[in-house]
């Protein structure tokens, strides 16, 4: 009896020290995941979308139909399995693949879809057979969607694992996706031609306004130019009248000056030549008198 004892828990501590599998864990890290998931990824064991007591997200990622995504993904938990990628607009579409057991009711298989049938889009990808591995590594698999829109459809995202004792032998990750195509932008030329209306309008209205505090440009106070007068041409170019050059200064007052002759140097020098000639010959003729008076006075006295 003692010997049986001992035998029994020989092999119990056998049966200990063989390396046993882990319960695996992952999690969906892009698209966001429908649930907010913990460090290690639960709640995940729920199907089809592991959301045992979850808390939504409320996330919802857009893609166009016939896109090509990365899907991103954690092993917290290193299992040996494999993984599985499916798209539906109903999540009882989503069903789970036919999983065989062992005597032991220890997974074994499940089937994998090959080439994938839709709702599938990918399977059996990322395969492991060790019973022991690195955990923390992180996946990324491009997949291709349907071309067609589906709104508020759900992306699927499950691991099979082997050797997993009953009862969950899959983990499941959603995200909740809406595929539609991208909304054309409007038609930038007639954006540009209404800026352009309105611009033109807004100038319209300036103008106009300009027009009726300033009707005449000379009297703008805020002008300050000497312009040359071009506007009243002369009426008789070659009739003899002295060119003249008028300067017009515009300022608070929105007066002209006073027009003055070009060449006024040479006029006040002939006025200085005629002053000095008259005050000369003045002179010389007031002389010339008093002698003659002074001749016919001695004539008379004789």
């Amino acid at each position: 009896m003692f010997r049986a004892r001992v035998v029994v828990l020989g092999l119990v501590a056998f049966a200990a020290a063989l390396p046993q599998p882990a319960e695996a864990h992952f999690k969906m890290t892009a698209p966001a995941s429908w649930i907010v998931e913990n460090q290690i990824g639960d709640p995940q064991k729920q199907s089809p979308c592991g959301g045992e007591g979850g808390t939504p997200s409320n996330a919802v990622t857009t893609f166009r139909p016939g896109q090509t995504i990365t899907i991103e993904f954690q092993e917290t938990i290193y299992h040996p399995g494999h993984f599985r990628i499916a798209l539906a607009q109903n999540r009882a579409d989503l069903i789970d693949p036919v999983v065989t057991v062992d005597a032991n009711q220890n997974s074994v298989s499940a089937t994998i879809e090959a080439p994938p049938v839709l709702p599938t889009l990918l399977d059996g990808f990322f395969p492991r057979t060790a019973n022991s591995g690195p955990s923390g590594t992180i996946f990324t698999q491009d997949v291709t969607l349907p071309n067609n829109e589906c709104r508020n459809c759900t992306l699927q995202l499950i691991q099979f694992m082997t050797g997993h004792g009953p009862p969950n032998y899959i983990y499941f990750h959603c995200a909740t996706v809406d595929i539609v195509n991208e909304v054309s932008p409007p038609d930038a030329g007639v954006e540009i031609d209404a800026t352009i209306e309105a611009d033109a309008a807004l100038a319209d209205a300036a103008g106009n306004a300009d027009a009726q505090v300033y009707p005449d440009a000379a009297v703008n106070p805020d002008a300050a130019e000497t312009l040359p007068d071009a506007a009243v041409p002369d009426p008789d170019p070659d009739g003899g009248r002295q060119p003249t050059a008028t300067m017009k200064t515009t300022g608070s007052c929105g007066c002209d000056s006073t027009t003055v002759p070009a060449d006024s140097n040479f006029v006040l020098a002939l006025l200085l030549l005629g002053l000095f000639a008259a005050r000369y010959f003045g002179q010389s003729a007031f002389g010339a008198l008093a002698h003659a008076r002074r001749r016919a006075g001695s004539r008379s006295l004789e």
